[in-house]
């Protein structure tokens, strides 16, 4: 493994430099095949302009062959949204000047003003026959006071009421107000949605937000008491018995800064910049969230406190991320938790329409495992960018995504390795007990999602999500993941999902991932078809050809749906820890295949190399598919037999995915005894492949898929072990990798 990285950049990008020429009629991506989500890929370039003037010109230009200007209605801007990768235009459909509701269309322009991706919400609509409401603005403003009961005065003048068209429920379209005031009794900001024919209230909700706040501190969870411990449920001191505080629940709890708790009436209470804690729904138990100091939420888990200080400060965390990766939601600053809630059942939800997150007591009460709080709170990050939100098969990737979500946090303390099955766990406190059975980040199966549930479908998602974390980390994939909502609308699909995580990375990275994203997306998980995104690349590597002077052959099969130039293939390489060089590779004849040879000097050495293809469009693949991070190797001047390791060394499986065979190479450094064993991620022993002392030097073994009894393994991710003990010096090195085998 090397740092080819700055190398690829600098290489694809000299590919789209020299190709822009060629690149003056390029096709249109809205020409392709469409999804059933209302999302369109295009390629539409504005010459100047601000974000809304350009997403107004493509409008204008294109609108109608996309299916957006109806032909009774306009649209009106709701916001331009300037974030890492570009800009995003919000707009909502309007009858006779008037909005209506669930017609948001998104349109998405990266850093160099070209229209790259629309989301569009509207809809045929049964219009209402008059726009004139029964109800005055003043009527309605009246009957928002009597049903607040409003005694205190109205401040700053702030009586206003909205006019807009709601299409839900059956039947027509109808006329609603929405009416706001701020008064001192009942204190708040006060938003009442009223028919304004008929004067029924709809909803209300207070938006209020004005206190002083300090630094505060308390006990939390670290993401969680067994994770920290590395213990088991059911272990001494590590269950729930009725919200006992054990010595070991206790002990791995963690002090931490509470982010501005708010001071009022003489007490602290969890209210801050990002989110407040009250009570919502039932039961009641608002008395645990105040103290009489800044530094008094120091709980332990036996009390309501407790689960009050984790929600705070694990919503609170969760802002900060999105700040950190460069995103800013300001409705989602006035998110409200009740730490217990729903009725004091075992489950937990988000309310869109209120903002509010409610958790749970049943079994280990929910506000106590870290992944249950970034989980609910992914779901108040969708919809606080995308307020329409639904339909399709958006419960679904919400469920994915805030399985996702949560996943990202607790995985990046790094407490689980890749050999131990929690590692693949979510909730592996509140759930996988005899309350029940959490949920997994390693789901075999692959779209479409059929007839399963939402859950249970999110784990497909969630799980593609997670095999890209991976390979790009962290902070790439929490970026992308994040910045793709920023193009979907109402009524998205898996297909829509997976494609807007492909525009992200082309608007964020210049689409140096998406060999990476579309591996997962669609090679794995088949919500994409991989040749119509990218190139797709064949190639077989020599595990060690011997080769001792002269050509090292390579020799690729690649596909494409868009041209290929002369020099759309590339061959990578690198000698021992020399410099990177590269050669176009020639079509052979008018083959589908290149080929091109890495010069070797005959003194013995080990080569590094990996493919780039890029077509005339700019769509990039690599082979193999995560480089420059993973690469292919072969050592020349030396036979294998005669080549000395330097340390013991267990290599990645070669194909992944498999089937029906792959090869798992490894090095020793002198001779020891060797066991290679392949594991399910129960932990449970499928095969031992090696069980034998070897001499030093670089040996292989081939795994069919199938167990010790000679019948086929199912679908799925495995575990492979190498434990090696030195008959010279008794070492032990312990290496374990994952592979995928898809029958």
């Amino acid at each position: 493994m090397f740092k080819f990285a700055s190398f690829l950049i600098l290489v694809c990008l000299g590919i789209q430099a020299a190709s822009a020429g060629l690149e003056s009629t390029a096709p249109d991506r809205a020409t392709g095949e469409r999804s059933s989500g209302k999302m369109e890929e295009v390629s539409w370039k504005s010459q100047s302009g601000s974000p809304t003037e350009i997403a107004f010109s493509f409008l204008r230009a294109e609108g109608q062959s996309l299916g957006l200007t109806p032909d009774q209605s306009t649209f009106q801007v709701l916001a331009a949204e300037e974030i890492p990768g570009g800009s995003h235009v919000r707009m909502i459909q309007t009858f006779q000047g008037i909005p209506i509701l669930g017609s948001e269309t998104v349109v998405s322009i990266n850093s160099g003003n070209e229209v790259v991706m629309v989301t569009s919400g509207t809809q045929p609509l049964t219009f209402p026959s008059s726009t004139n409401p029964v109800l005055s603005s003043l009527e309605a403003i009246t009957k928002a006071k009597q049903f607040l009961q409003v005694r205190g005065e109205i401040v700053d003048q702030s009586e206003q009421s909205m006019l807009f068209i709601s299409n839900a429920g059956p039947g027509p379209s109808r006329l609603v107000y929405r009416c706001s005031l701020i008064c001192s009794d009942p204190l708040g900001d006060w938003e009442v949605l009223i028919d304004a024919n008929t004067g029924e209230m709809l909803s209300v909700e207070d938006r209020f937000v004005q206190y002083q706040h300090v630094q505060g501190g308390g006990y939390v969870y670290l993401p969680d008491p067994i994770s920290k411990a590395k213990s088991q449920y059911g272990l001494p001191g590590f269950g729930d018995n009725d919200d006992g505080a054990t010595n070991e629940l206790n002990l791995h709890r963690t002090m931490v800064t509470l982010d501005s708790v708010r001071l009022q009436g003489g007490l602290y209470q969890l209210s801050g910049p990002y989110c407040t804690v009250m009570d919502i729904e039932a039961p009641n138990t608002s008395e645990t969230w105040t103290a009489e100091t800044p530094d008094g939420f120091m709980y332990n888990r036996s009390e309501q406190g407790f689960e009050a200080v984790n929600a705070y400060y694990h919503a609170t965390a969760a802002y900060k991320r999105l700040l950190d990766l460069g995103f800013d939601i300001p409705t989602l600053k006035k998110l409200r938790i009740d730490p217990h809630g729903y009725h004091g059942e075992d489950n937990s939800h988000y309310s869109p329409t209120g903002n509010w997150i409610s958790f749970g007591e049943g079994g280990v009460d929910d506000a106590e495992d870290a992944c249950v709080v970034w989980h609910e709170y992914a779901h108040a990050i969708q919809y606080n960018i995308n307020p329409v939100w639904g339909g399709g098969e958006s419960r679904a990737l919400g469920e994915g995504f805030g399985d996702y979500w949560a996943a990202s946090y607790a995985r990046s303390f790094g407490i689980w390795s890749a050999d131990e099955k929690e590692r693949e766990w979510l909730f592996v406190w509140d759930g996988h007990n005899s309350f029940w059975n959490g949920r997994i980040l390693n789901d075999n199966r692959t779209y479409p999602f059929g007839n399963l549930g939402a859950h249970e479908a999110g784990q497909i998602w969630s799980s593609a999500l997670m095999g890209i974390w991976g390979d790009l980390g962290k902070d790439i994939t929490d970026r992308l993941v994040i910045k793709s909502q920023y193009y979907l609308g109402y009524g998205v699909t898996a297909k829509d999902a997976a494609r807007a995580l492909l525009q992200a990375d082309r608007d964020l990275y210049e689409g140096i991932h998406l060999s990476t994203l579309v591996y997962w997306l669609g090679t794995v998980k088949k919500f994409i078809d991989p040749s119509a995104e990218l190139p797709v690349i064949s190639y077989t590597p020599l595990s060690n050809p011997g080769v001792t002077d002269g050509l090292f052959s390579v020799r690729v099969a690649v596909t494409s749906t868009s041209a290929l130039s002369d020099d759309a293939v590339l061959l990578c390489w690198k000698e021992n820890n020399g410099p990177v060089d590269s050669t176009i590779m020639i079509r052979v004849g008018t083959s589908n295949s290149f080929e091109a040879g890495i010069p070797i000097d005959g003194n013995g050495a080990t080569y590094e190399y990996f493919i780039v293809v890029t077509d005339q469009n700019g769509a990039r693949s690599l082979s193999p598919y995560s480089a420059p991070s993973t690469v292919y190797s072969f050592q020349t001047g030396l036979s294998a037999e005669e080549v000395v390791p330097q340390a013991f060394r267990l290599e990645q499986n070669y194909p992944n995915p498999f089937n029906p065979s792959t090869t798992i190479s490894y090095e020793l450094p002198e001779a020891a005894a060797i066991t290679l064993t392949v594991y399910n991620l129960l932990g449970e022993e499928v095969v031992t492949l090696v069980d034998e002392v070897l001499a030093a030097g670089r040996h292989q073994s081939t795994w069919s898929g199938r167990n010790e009894h000679n019948e086929s393994a199912a679908t799925g991710t495995y575990v492979y072990r190498m434990v090696a003990r030195s008959i010279v010096s008794g070492t032990i090195s312990v290496e374990t990798k994952k592979m995928l085998y898809i029958r």
